[in-house]
C-alpha cells in the first residue's frame, strides 16, 4: 500500500540510540530541503486521548489548538509514522504545519530528529532521553513559550504556534507601552456573564491580546466598546486585521454572536465581521 506520509528517499528508518526506531539520513541533505510530511486523519483532542493514543501509542502531530493529524487504525500506523525522535538538538523544523524541513545541512548517517517545542502546545510534562549536550531534561508542551527555544527556532515553528508566539510578543509588548504611559485610560474588566447565547454582538471598540489563560481555547482578544465589555474569538482573516488593530491601538467595528466556553461561566463572542 502507499504510504501515508511523505519521508525523502534520501532517509531510511533504522534503530536509533534515543529511543526505537529513528530516521535516519542516508545522503547529504540541504538546509531548506524537505525530508518528510505528515499524513493522516484530522481528529480533535478529545478523540486523539480517548480512542487514538490508548490504541497506538503517541502518533499525532498537533496541528491546531484542538486539531491533530493521525492515524486512526493499526494499518495506517505503519504507512504514516515519521519515526523523527525528539532532540533537544533538533536538526529538522516544520514549514507550514505538517511539512519537516532540514534546519541545517545534514551529512548522511545523521539522525533526523525535531523539537516538539516546534509542534506541541500540551499539558505534559515528560523525562528527555535525547542525550543531546544541550538536553532540556524535562520536556513540556509549553517550551515553545520559552524565549531561548523562539530565538533557536525562528522561522521553524508549525504555522499555529507561530501565530502564538507572534501574540505573546505583542501582549508583553503592550503591557510594557501601559506600564510605561502615565496617562493610560483605564479600561473595564471584560465581562463574564454575557447576553443570551447565540444574540447578536454589534459594537465599536478598542481590542488587545488576551493575556494569560483563557476560559475557553477559541478566545483570543479583550474587547473594550463604550458599552460593554467581551472576550473575542476569531477566524484567520480577522485574526489577522484584530491583531494590527491591537498594536496601533485602533478603533474596530465588531460583529458576532455570543458563545459559551467549556466552562459554565465562560462566554465569549464569535466573530463574523471586524471593520
Amino acid at each position: 500500500m502507499l504510504r501515508v506520509s511523505y519521508l525523502s528517499p534520501k532517509t531510511e528508518v533504522r534503530e536509533s540510540k534515543i529511543d526505537g526506531r529513528g530516521l535516519f539520513a542516508t545522503a547529504d541533505i540541504a538546509k531548506g530541503e524537505i525530508v518528510a510530511v505528515k499524513g493522516g486523519r484530522i481528529v480533535d483532542r478529545e478523540t486523539l486521548r480517548e480512542k487514538i493514543t490508548p490504541l497506538l501509542g503517541s502518533v499525532e502531530i498537533q496541528i491546531d489548538d484542538d486539531l491533530f493529524i493521525a492515524p486512526v487504525t493499526d494499518e495506517e500506523r505503519e504507512l504514516s509514522m515519521l519515526y523523527s525522535n525528539h532532540s533537544c538538538n533538533a536538526n529538522l523544523g516544520l514549514r507550514g504545519e505538517i511539512t519537516f524541513v532540514a534546519m541545517r545541512d545534514i551529512r548522511a548517517g545523521e539522525e533526523l530528529t525535531h523539537d516538539w517545542a516546534t509542534t506541541d502546545d500540551d499539558d505534559y510534562s515528560v523525562e528527555c532521553k535525547c542525550r543531546a549536550p544541550n538536553c532540556r531534561k524535562i520536556l513540556t508542551g509549553k517550551d515553545w513559550q520559552r524565549p531561548e527555544l523562539q530565538k533557536r527556532y525562528a522561522g521553524y515553528f508549525s504555522a499555529y504556534l507561530v501565530r502564538k508566539i507572534a501574540g505573546l510578543v505583542l501582549a508583553v509588548a503592550t503591557g510594557l507601552t501601559g506600564i510605561a504611559g502615565c496617562a493610560q485610560t483605564k479600561r473595564p474588566a471584560v465581562q463574564t456573564k454575557a447576553a443570551a447565547l447565540g444574540s447578536r454582538f454589534d459594537q465599536m471598540g478598542w481590542v488587545s491580546l488576551y493575556p494569560g489563560e483563557p476560559c475557553a481555547p477559541q478566545i483570543m482578544f479583550d474587547f473594550h466598546g463604550t458599552r460593554s465589555a467581551a472576550s473575542l474569538a476569531a477566524p484567520r482573516r480577522e485574526t489577522e486585521i484584530l491583531t494590527d488593530a491591537a498594536k496601533k491601538n485602533r478603533r474596530v467595528h465588531v460583529l458576532g454572536k455570543w458563545r459559551r466556553g467549556g466552562q459554565s461561566n465562560c462566554s465569549y463572542v464569535e466573530i463574523t465581521s471586524v471593520e
